[in-house]
């Protein structure tokens, strides 16, 4: 598996993922340090790091770390010079299961988390919105720009990463792209607009029932 490729399709494709990584082993333990395994949100898993004994853990653990952003050594089995406490962290960053294959032996995996990077759509054709698309691309932020309310309304819907909407389309469709972030429970909602423009904004948005 290239897993390099893979994780970087998914990366574009704005998909969460874990990647997992052995990074020690006991024999007769059978998966090799390096060996590499991508553990997507549906549960799926891309790569080998282990069989069944090691796969169930390793997704849980991909999981919970999808979800709390944390990376984690995961540590099935006795690890020569570690200390043990099974079933739970010896330290902060490790999680301890017993090995359950009756071979025995021993693995250290690492999980990492990789998120997709925040969206931001931005609604307008102005100048304001030119130096807000590069001012975003520099801070890491996967950037959309639509001319229409419409277009933003279709894509709030189909987007799994965190998004951000600016409205600066200065008065143009202003109203119709503010309400349908709202509507979408977008978690933050910017208008670019001058105080008495935000004034008959407000007033439109409560007639739209926002």
């Amino acid at each position: 598996m290239d897993w390099l490729a893979e994780a970087q399709e998914l990366v574009q494709a704005g998909q969460p993922f874990a990647l997992a990584t052995v990074v020690r082993r006991v024999a007769p333990a059978s998966a090799q340090p390096g060996a590499k395994a991508l553990i997507l949100a549906d549960g799926s898993m891309r790569g080998w790091v282990g069989g069944s004994c090691a796969q169930p853990v390793v997704t849980s653990e991909a999981h919970q770390a999808l979800r709390d952003g944390t990376p984690r050594l995961l540590r099935l089995g006795q690890m020569p010079g570690a200390s043990h406490q099974v079933g739970g962290q010896d330290r902060e960053d490790i999680v301890e299961y017993p090995m359950t294959c009756h071979s025995g032996g021993a693995l250290e995996i690492l999980i990492e988390p990789v998120l997709p990077a925040p969206s931001l759509f931005i609604v307008g054709e102005t100048p304001i919105v030119e130096t807000l698309v590069d001012l975003a691309r520099v801070m890491g932020y996967r950037v959309n720009q639509f001319e229409r309310a419409a277009d933003l309304a279709l894509r709030l819907g189909a987007s799994e990463s965190p998004v951000f909407v600016v409205v600066a389309s200065m008065g143009v469709d202003d109203e119709e792209a503010l309400a349908a972030a709202l509507r979408a429970g977008t978690r933050y909602v910017a208008l670019v607009a001058s105080p008495k423009r935000v004034a008959v904004v407000r007033e439109t948005l409560e007639a739209m029932g926002v």
